[in-house]
């Protein structure tokens, strides 16, 4: 998927807007799939096209059993 930025966007912010969460993963992610993003500002300027990759796949039937 890409993004084109709007004025001010962040990079975590545009992770969980495309993919439901923001994690240093995945942010991670957007920053490897797009080499020389990590040399613009915090806030993006307008116009930059963001490849967004596929989510890793999170546990979600994670148990916990807390007490005996």
């Amino acid at each position: 998927m890409q993004i084109t930025t709007t004025q001010g966007d962040m990079v975590d912010q545009l992770a969980l807007k495309a993919l439901g969460r923001r994690d240093g993963t995945t942010t991670a992610q957007v920053l490897a799939a797009n080499p020389g993003l990590c040399q613009q500002p915090v806030r993006l300027p307008a116009g930059i096209v963001i490849t967004i990759p596929e989510a890793p796949e999170v546990m979600t039937d994670r148990r916990v059993k807390l007490w005996d």
